[in-house]
């Protein structure tokens, strides 16, 4: 079978682009681009999913099989079943850091932290950390 590779070219060049773009969201350091936490679970999320979809694509392009298998894997597991899950975990994690209670060095440095420990306030218990914990 003859394989049109405009489309499939297209696809390439679209995909590399945005494989590099979500891979800059999710390894940048904060200090030169900051994020919010469900940024970067989300930017981890396309990364991986997008790095699949593109090997898929080379694979097609070049008439090798295991491409449309790739593909086809790529969208039962990220798209059918992954999406929905991230989707929420994203939004849950944006939630969390907009009232001020996701608390996580690695991801929000000190300089950064808004909320409750910003403003010095504390919580009827007297602690400044809610237990929720992600």
């Amino acid at each position: 079978y003859e394989a049109n590779t405009f489309p499939l070219s297209y696809l390439i060049g679209i995909d590399a682009i945005l494989l590099l773009f979500y891979l800059t969201l999710w390894f940048a350091p904060p200090r030169y681009l900051f994020r919010r936490p469900a940024v970067l679970y989300y930017a981890g999320y396309w990364s991986i999913n997008i790095g699949i979809e593109l090997i898929s694509f080379i694979l097609i392009f070049y008439e090798i099989d295991a491409g449309i298998c790739i593909f086809t894997f790529d969208w039962i597991f990220f798209m059918s079943i992954g999406k929905p899950i991230v989707l929420f975990k994203t939004l849950q994690k944006d939630s969390l850091y907009w009232q001020g209670l996701f608390y996580d060095d690695r991801v929000i440095p000190k300089s950064y932290r808004t909320g409750l420990e910003a403003s010095g306030l504390q919580f009827v218990d007297g602690t400044k950390r809610p237990s929720l914990r992600f």
